[in-house]
């Protein structure tokens, strides 16, 4: 989902928007280095303590580059 909304990279994905931060649980995963620069690997889940309908839809990961905390990938 975040790779389909990367052709638009001056908007910000709609899991990182402030009024949707609370439906997903972030967590830093790993530290990877992309084009010779470190990135931080968050990946992301929806918060939903019922059985999900569609796993795969509400998950993902996002890397954020070290010095400039932009959106990387």
């Amino acid at each position: 989902m975040i790779a389909l909304q990367q052709s638009n990279r001056d908007k910000l994905p709609a899991q990182l928007k402030q009024e949707n931060r609370g439906l997903y649980r972030f967590f830093l995963t790993d530290t990877i280095e992309i084009d010779g620069r470190k990135n931080f690997v968050i990946r992301f889940r929806e918060v939903n303590y019922k059985k999900p309908d569609k796993k795969r839809k509400y998950n993902g990961a996002i890397y954020i580059d070290t010095e400039t905390y932009g959106i990387k990938k």
